[in-house]
């Protein structure tokens, strides 16, 4: 094989290579979490806990009447936490990734209690009271 062919054979090799490895450490930082439809009624938004799976630890609630999503996050079996899916910084939706949410317009992160992780965000999310109603969780939007 020339010397030629070698390079222009192993520079494809290394950016594929390179191309795939960064191709995949994307991939590892989304995370894939269920949406949940529904409505909003007298201000709150009812969840039946059979429709969170033991091994949820975060849901997207979604209704109609609000332009954001509402991020439910499981501390624990009787804890839950709401966050409203909206930047603080410059009103865009945030999305969810392994560590917590992104803003992808200008890249402000918050954990997933709904601080401030990195700006240029400055507040932290909205955060809902959520209470229990026998079977059924309430995010109490006022």
């Amino acid at each position: 094989m020339k010397r030629r062919d070698f390079i222009k054979k192993s520079c494809v090799g290394c950016g594929l290579v390179l191309g795939s490895s960064a191709l995949l450490s994307l991939l590892e930082g989304c995370v894939s979490v269920k949406v949940f439809n529904t409505s909003i009624q007298n201000h709150l938004i009812r969840i039946p806990l059979t429709s969170l799976s033991a091994e949820e630890k975060l849901k997207i609630i979604r209704t109609e009447n609000l332009e954001y999503d509402i991020l439910l996050v499981r501390e624990s079996d009787q804890s839950f936490r709401a966050l409203l899916m909206k930047c603080t910084h410059n009103e865009n939706a945030v999305f969810t990734d392994a560590k917590g949410l992104v803003c992808s317009v200008h890249g402000s992160t918050f954990d997933l209690n709904g601080e401030v992780t990195n700006g240029p965000a400055l507040k932290n999310l909205q955060r809902y009271m959520v209470s229990r109603d026998g079977q059924d969780l309430l995010i109490h939007l006022h």
